[in-house]
């Protein structure tokens, strides 16, 4: 949503009783544009997300998507894992 423009806390409102999955990636403006970013690192306020999404009684999976290029998906992969399961 984040890189099309799209306020995520609006469309959360208008999309709430319609989410059966959910994709987890970071995003940063970065020379005029949303990029991929480390999570944690960008726009994404994951407390947010994951808590609005529990308070509505999400039971479903978070795909992590991991579109980085500065670590091989072979290490940054777990990373981004741990670092999510905090929340």
């Amino acid at each position: 949503m984040a890189r099309a423009g799209v306020e995520d806390k609006r469309a959360f409102d208008v999309m709430r009783d319609h989410i059966t999955h959910v994709h987890v990636k970071d995003t940063a403006l970065v020379d005029g544009k949303m990029r991929a970013v480390w999570l944690g690192t960008g726009a994404i306020d994951f407390r947010w997300v994951v808590g609005s999404l529990e308070g509505i009684g999400y039971k479903g999976d978070y795909a992590l998507e991991y579109e980085v290029q500065d670590e091989a998906p072979e290490t940054g992969i777990a990373k981004w894992r741990e670092w999510f399961e905090k929340f």
